[in-house]
């Protein structure tokens, strides 16, 4: 076993998540709704350095509510990470396919 570097630090995590359902009747392949989220994950503490931003991401995306309790979106999502040279920031750009459940677990394993 090798020695670890290990890099300690604080984060906040905040995230705001909103539906706004479409006003179309949704027969068909047509979604049920627009999603949209705002994270922005702050640093604080000793550890912080120069930033006190550690990474924000926008995700927007159109729904489908396949059950009561099954959601599935398809979007795209913006991560910013600043670098700590203040100058450059990292720019990822990404398109997601995510499955939602509000099932409690019982249901969902047969207990």
């Amino acid at each position: 076993l090798g020695v670890y570097d290990w890099h300690f630090t604080e984060r906040f995590r905040y995230r705001v998540y909103a539906q706004f359902p479409l006003p179309f009747n949704t027969k068909g392949a047509r979604p049920d709704y627009v999603a949209a989220y705002d994270e922005i994950l702050l640093r604080f503490g000793p550890h912080s350095g120069t930033s006190t931003i550690d990474q924000n991401r926008t995700y927007g995306a159109f729904g489908w509510k396949l059950s009561p309790e099954f959601n599935l979106e398809v979007g795209y999502l913006h991560q910013y990470f600043p670098r700590p040279n203040g100058y450059v920031g990292e720019h990822n750009n990404a398109f997601q396919l995510s499955v939602a459940s509000t099932a409690p677990l019982r249901k969902l394993f047969g207990r």
